[in-house]
């Protein structure tokens, strides 16, 4: 019973975020904030001070490989 409702959850979460996803790989300013937000947030659990900095640095390699 768990399981059965842990998979229609899932499912249900998928369906709702593939509806609201958005692509902004071909608008690079727009990519690139998106990248920004992905990556503080990565780095906001985590006890850096230098948040910003790092997920700057992060931001700017991956766009290298683009």
């Amino acid at each position: 019973m768990i399981i059965a409702g842990w998979r229609a959850a899932t499912k249900a979460t998928r369906s709702t975020l593939i509806t609201a996803a958005q692509d902004n790989s071909k608008e690079v300013e727009k990519f690139r904030e998106d990248l920004m937000n992905i990556a503080w947030m990565t780095l906001r659990s985590k006890t850096l001070s230098q948040q910003n900095y790092f997920a700057k640095l992060a931001v700017d390699a991956v766009m290298r490989l683009k």
